[in-house]
């Protein structure tokens, strides 16, 4: 059985969670998924989305947990 294409184009880079999986993508290549990483990839994904902004690890792990760290608008980090 054929595999299932998108017809959407995907992004060259992502790091994304959808459902329990956090997916990830780097220069266009194959589509990584990661499973059981929760805090991990939520502390890249919060690192990713404000690159130009200085955070200290206690702002990252409190503030994550309390969806307390302000998000500009598209970048992809909304609180669940």
């Amino acid at each position: 059985m054929p595999a299932v294409v998108s017809a959407e184009k995907q992004p060259e880079n992502f790091f994304r969670k959808r459902g329990a999986v956090w997916e990830t993508r780097f220069q266009g290549r194959n589509t990584i998924c990661l499973i059981n990483v929760d805090k991990g990839a939520e502390y890249s994904n919060l690192l990713l989305a404000l690159p130009d902004r200085e955070s200290s690890v206690y702002e990252i792990a409190v503030g994550s947990a309390a969806n307390a760290i302000d998000f500009p608008a598209n970048t992809g980090v909304a609180p669940e």
